[in-house]
């Protein structure tokens, strides 16, 4: 993670409920998925944020261009309004090799819109509005990741 992000670390214990400054719970699905109708295409992400576990709060995202991709949990850093998560992408070459690529995100929470920005990908900073009646395990099926 960058400087910023590194700040961001919150060591967390016990069940617990987070809410953003606003008083807007942390935890949901935020998506600006959307799809062609001339093609079916996807494009767009989905982050679902779970801040209320026992354990350490932790994300998982999908990212879809054409198709969609990842639906992996990865552990995300919390502090008021802010989050910050790293994604590790594994990609097999033709050759049957393998190349990952590491993506760093830091998001704002701003009533029920996540607002996502990556040094990986400046210029694009999306904004992800809050799902009203997710389903359990919807961000992972996205990707195609059928353990949900």
């Amino acid at each position: 993670m960058n400087e910023p992000a590194v700040a961001l670390l919150l060591v967390l214990s016990g069940p617990h409920h987070l809410e953003s400054p606003q008083g807007t719970p942390i935890t949901g699905v935020y998506s600006n998925v959307s799809y062609s109708d001339e093609t079916g295409d996807a494009g767009g992400f989905e982050v679902a944020i779970n801040a209320d576990s026992g354990s350490s709060p932790t994300v998982v995202f999908t990212i879809c261009e054409g198709g969609c991709y990842g639906g992996d949990t990865w552990p995300v850093a919390i502090n008021g309004n802010q989050i910050a998560f790293s994604v590790v992408h594994e990609w097999k070459r033709s050759d049957g090799s393998t190349w990952t690529e590491t993506e760093e995100y830091e998001g704002i929470i701003s009533g029920d819109i996540l607002t996502l920005t990556s040094p990986q990908v400046p210029g694009v900073d999306p904004r992800l509005a809050r799902v009203s009646h997710p389903t359990a395990g919807q961000t992972a099926r996205l990707a195609g990741n059928i353990d949900w």
